[in-house]
């Protein structure tokens, strides 16, 4: 069975686990959790990333909306846009998974990741174990995976960084106080338009066309924030502290 297969296969459990989840907590219709895939990678990669579970979206009928997890909003490019740029070098590979893979409301999330999230795991060591390289870092997104990944002595947790929910937003003020030279030489030279490039590229045959063009009028209104711009430094100053390697792109 080669590496797609292994994980087509695996996403079915993903769908029975949500089913599952559904079934202990009494969820149905709109407040039902529902799979919500990201894109696999191609093969093994070099990097990690995991998150806690994506946010449920419907239409405004009601039905889910189950566009790609991690393709849908201006601050998951930004991240895809920093891995790529500012950890990967040249020829290096990652991928951004979550512990639980149901989309579920922000409330009902809080108050049952403690019981959800141990019934997931089990599925999370099998995708590590089918998508990573040997020894390739896991990073968790956010401290509260962290702690969950060190509670059950992940292999190769390297830490985490900064999660990018709008909650944590006053965090992606911290790294540009405390390298103020830095960050003002990073807010000149930080380009939008590489940023929408590398959302295009991503998203090439993966996105109906509406959805890609939304998405991407989204990024040229906001990617040059300030907030924005906080977000993308701290992805930076994380990384280079975290690997003590600097990675440059002209």
């Amino acid at each position: 069975m080669n590496f797609r297969a292994k994980y087509f296969a695996l996403e079915r459990d993903f769908e029975e686990q949500v089913r599952k989840d559904n079934e202990k907590f009494g969820w149905r219709g709109e407040t039902a959790s529902y799979y919500l895939p990201t894109v696999p990678p191609e093969g093994q990669v070099d990097f990690v990333f995991v998150a806690m579970e994506p946010s449920a979206a419907r239409d405004a009928d009601g039905t889910p909306n189950v566009a790609r997890n991690f393709f849908a909003s201006v601050d998951d490019f930004i991240l895809h846009f920093c891995v790529r740029n500012y950890l990967c070098e040249d020829g290096q590979t990652y991928f951004i998974t979550d512990v639980a893979k149901g989309a579920i409301l922000t409330e009902q999330a809080k108050k049952t990741a403690s019981k959800r999230w141990p019934a997931w795991y089990r599925l999370l060591e099998q995708e590590l174990g089918l998508v990573s390289k040997s020894g390739a870092p896991v990073i968790a997104v956010g401290r509260g995976v962290e702690a969950f990944l060190c509670k059950h002595n992940t292999p190769c947790l390297k830490g985490s960084v900064l999660h990018y929910s709008k909650n944590a937003s006053v965090a992606r003020t911290i790294a540009p106080q405390l390298f103020p030279q830095d960050y003002a030489e990073f807010k000149e030279a930080v380009n939008v338009t590489d940023l929408v490039s590398t959302a295009e590229e991503l998203m090439q045959d993966k996105m109906f066309d509406k959805t890609r063009d939304i998405i991407l009028g989204n990024l040229l209104k906001a990617g040059a924030t300030s907030s924005s711009v906080m977000l993308m430094f701290t992805y930076k100053a994380l990384f280079e502290a975290m690997f003590k390697c600097p990675v440059v792109r002209s």
